[in-house]
């Protein structure tokens, strides 16, 4: 259920309902481009409190909370749509490898 106030209001969404039950479902989570997977030596680490959701969390490490996908894949995280575990350890990259690096990179790949 999209609550009113989501930011994915603005998205297509699609509502798998199970025919047995009635209920809505979670279809599986599709992703086809390419993953970020390499690491750096100025990565750094934020161990998930119960107050942190992936848009806070990107916001308050990367400036900007579209790039929760960044640190979902660097942690290995394949459904960023899912809630975050409180104790899992996730890893952040820095801002300039963001920039000149990770964002260059997709930039450059179509």
């Amino acid at each position: 259920m999209i609550l009113p106030n989501s930011r994915y209001l603005l998205t297509d969404v699609i509502q798998v309902v199970d025919p047995t039950s009635g209920d809505a479902t979670q279809p599986p989570f599709i992703d086809l481009r390419d993953r970020v997977s390499t690491f750096a030596s100025d990565d750094r680490f934020v161990v998930v409190d119960s107050s942190m959701d992936w848009d806070s969390l990107s916001r308050n490490t990367l400036g900007d909370a579209r790039f929760y996908w960044v640190i979902a894949d660097l942690s290995g995280i394949i459904d960023p749509f899912t809630e975050m575990v409180v104790g899992e350890r996730l890893r952040i990259p820095s801002a300039h490898r963001l920039l000149f690096n990770i964002l260059a990179s997709e930039n450059t790949a179509t």
